[in-house]
């Protein structure tokens, strides 16, 4: 399956047909790896994560409400992260939506220098890796519980 932000939402769609499957009101969406869940930012900042197998929410991200375009979700689906346009770097449990952790960014690097957040990849070392506007990679430690382990 693939997905593709439009003016209507976002549209789900089967890769070997490019045919839609279904229309999502969001923003933004992502994939988790094996293609089972799928995260969606909605209009009201609220963060779906759904079953691809019925289009049930399987958690709803709460917590501190924010836009993320760049939605992660770790390697065993089971955490996903974001950096929101306010610059932190926010860890949701895939499974209830609850928020794990939460880290401010160095504002100068995310919000004076960029018009969106950037992307951020959760690794099964438990770090966040966050590009930079002077092209780096910067590796954060989230939360020795909620990463250890992945």
């Amino acid at each position: 399956m693939l997905a593709v932000t439009t003016t209507s939402g976002v549209r789900i769609l089967a890769t070997s047909t490019l045919q839609s499957l279904r229309t999502e009101r969001g923003l933004s969406a992502s994939f988790a790896a094996a293609g089972g869940l799928i995260a969606v930012q909605r209009p009201d900042q609220s963060i779906a994560i759904l079953s691809t197998s019925n289009w049930q929410p399987q958690a709803i991200a709460v917590g501190e409400p924010t836009i993320a375009s760049n939605l992660s979700f770790s390697p065993d689906e089971r955490l996903l992260g974001a950096v929101g346009n306010d610059g932190v770097l926010r860890v949701w449990d895939a499974t209830d939506g609850t928020l794990v952790a939460s880290r401010q960014l160095i504002e100068s690097s995310i919000q004076s220098q960029r018009t969106k957040p950037p992307p951020v990849v959760l690794t099964a070392a438990g770090y966040a890796l966050i590009g930079d506007p002077a092209d780096k990679v910067n590796a954060y430690r989230v939360c020795d519980q909620c990463l250890r382990g992945l």
